[in-house]
């Protein structure tokens, strides 16, 4: 019987996406393990770990015929073969940068606290840089106990928040979920959503539809609040949602730019 897990890999030192290339093939070496899709490269700033570089992180999905402690056990040792010091010794020593950080985030439903593994990972929730990947290679993907990790889930993780799209990990393109017929599209802007609204507001306006509707959606690189600009220009922001999801998306939001507005009067008692 094979599981569903999802793994995420990181890396903050020298060629960084080669480096995440180089983990994956090691991890599609595993026995009985099978790479299944691979986010889009996010970069994102240093998490826990003090003043450090920013890193690179992507989340693998892989079908598993191994038990979680095995898996965790090939995860460790390729650290080790890419340079990274095992656990043991990485014990009490202040943290460093790493060519490679490897995470068993979810397996299959299972879920447990053990000395060597905790599941599902802890701080997972907290924390951009994986959960933003995370819907995006498993948009099905659940907490064990069968809930659906939801947007709403994702988009108020805020640790390690992402600052920028490195493109695809060289060599698994045609892994990559968020390519190609299974991808995401942009939510082109309306011509007036609300003229009485900043240009950010309409974006955050579209995102509560969306959610509203049940429907899937993705910031690149980061909603609009994520960050200040004290000159007013912003970086170009985008409302991604699944391909499959972007006429219906449009039509709803078409339909809800174009209802008159019923303003409260100021004057009407209660």
């Amino acid at each position: 019987m094979h599981i569903t897990a999802f793994i995420g890999l990181g890396s903050n030192a020298g060629d960084r996406t080669a480096a995440l290339a180089q983990a994956l093939r090691r991890i599609a070496e595993i026995p009985e393990v099978v790479i299944g899709g691979v986010s889009q490269v996010y970069e994102s700033e240093a998490f826990g770990v003090g003043e450090q570089p920013a890193f690179a992180n992507i989340v693998a999905r892989v079908s598993v015929g191994l038990s979680a402690d095995a898996l965790l056990e090939g995860l460790q040792a390729i650290e080790v073969a890419m340079g990274r010091p095992s656990a043991q010794q990485r014990a009490g020593l202040v943290k460093e940068p790493r060519v490679i950080d490897l995470d068993l985030l979810l397996y299959g439903d299972e879920e447990r606290t053990t000395r060597t593994l905790t599941l599902p990972h802890p701080g997972m929730r907290e924390r951009a840089f994986v959960m933003r990947p995370l819907a995006e290679v498993g948009p099905d993907a659940q907490w064990p106990g069968g809930s659906l990790i939801t947007s709403a889930e994702v988009h108020t993780a805020k640790g390690g928040p992402i600052v920028a799209m490195l493109g695809l990990v060289p060599g698994f393109e045609e892994l990559t979920v968020f390519d190609g017929a299974a991808g995401w599209v942009s939510l082109a802007m309306l011509p007036r959503m609300r003229a009485e609204r900043k240009p950010d507001m309409d974006l955050l306006f579209a995102e509560t539809v969306l959610r509203d509707a049940g429907i899937p959606y993705h910031w690149d690189p980061q909603p609009p609040t994520g960050g200040f600009n004290p000159w007013g220009v912003g970086p170009t922001i985008r409302l991604l949602v699944p391909s499959g999801y972007g006429e219906r998306a449009a039509a709803l939001l078409a339909e809800v730019a174009a209802a008159p507005i019923d303003w409260p009067r100021g004057d009407e008692e209660e």
